[in-house]
């Protein structure tokens, strides 16, 4: 049995009317691991342990950060920037960021986060919050480069984050300890990027790629658009050779 090519190209066509809105909600989730944390020589009055030379290590138990930022497809293969800043709302630009959640935890506890409801915040010169994100990507780059500073007036985390998905970090607080009477804690780590179809976790599977520069390719709606024409002129041609055949 023959399938016809009308068929087949009416398929083709549905089909390409399916998958193409798919393609343009596609997001990638950027995820951070900390890698190791550390503080410098103190500057007296605390707890320290007086032993060799800075820097000393500290252990996740102390200080630790987690946390990602999830980002339009469009924005990461693009050249976009992305800034928010709570103490100068009017200048924010959001436009790529679909969601953001950091948390850094001091002595196995809570101390400050930031989410999407805190980073876009109307804010005001006189407020004493700060959540800023200010992040840039580039065409043919996977990792986005900037920071984020949060801040809730006791505990504070900035981050830095690199082309190649490093990241480094300072954390103070005004809880006491190694963090705090040592002028602060610094940590590094990195990034690793999880693309995710249709604006959830199913479709395409997660893709672990800490590692990887370059954004897998995926076809441009223009080739698309050519292909969806070729395949409507299939459907004209094939009529008008039939009726030759006769």
């Amino acid at each position: 049995m023959r399938f016809p090519l009308r068929s087949f190209a009416a398929a083709c066509l549905a089909a390409i009317g399916v998958l193409t809105p798919a393609a343009a909600r596609a997001d990638w989730i950027f995820s951070f691991t900390q890698t190791s944390a550390w503080y410098g020589t103190p500057w007296g009055g605390g707890e320290f342990p007086g032993v060799g030379d800075p820097p000393w290590p500290l252990g996740p138990e102390t200080i630790n950060t987690v946390g990602s930022f999830r980002l339009a497809d469009n924005f990461v293969r693009g050249s976009r920037e992305i800034g928010l800043h709570t103490q100068y709302s009017h200048l924010n630009v959001s436009k790529g960021l679909v969601d953001i959640q950091f948390t850094s935890y001091y002595h196995g506890g809570w101390a400050v986060d930031g989410n999407m409801s805190l980073f876009t915040l109307p804010g005001s010169p006189y407020g004493m919050y700060y959540y800023d994100l200010d992040l840039k990507s580039s065409p043919g780059k996977l990792f986005p480069t900037g920071s984020m500073y949060i801040n809730n007036q006791e505990s504070d985390t900035h981050m830095t984050f690199a082309a190649d998905g490093s990241v480094t970090g300072v954390f103070h607080t005004d809880r006491g300890g190694v963090c705090w009477t040592q002028g602060g804690c610094e940590f590094t780590g990195y990034l690793t990027a999880t693309h995710v179809r249709n604006g959830n976790g199913n479709g395409n599977g997660p893709k672990a790629l800490a590692a990887v520069a370059v954004a897998v390719a995926v076809p441009a709606p223009a080739s698309l658009v050519l292909l969806g024409m070729g395949l409507a002129g299939l459907v004209a041609v094939r009529p008008r050779r039939a009726r030759r055949s006769d």
